[in-house]
């Protein structure tokens, strides 16, 4: 047997389903972490 009609045979035997996430939000936090990620000063390379 074809190891992917293997694999699709466990994951349906074993009734597998994608995780459920929640959609993504741009927190305060998380604007705050990009910039900081993306400021040249905190983040060069220190040249």
């Amino acid at each position: 047997m074809d190891n992917g009609l293997l694999l699709r045979k466990i994951i349906r035997q074993s009734y597998i389903r994608p995780l459920v996430t929640k959609p993504f939000e741009k927190t305060k936090r998380f604007l705050l972490g990009q910039a900081l990620f993306f400021d040249p000063i905190l983040s060069g390379n220190r040249d």
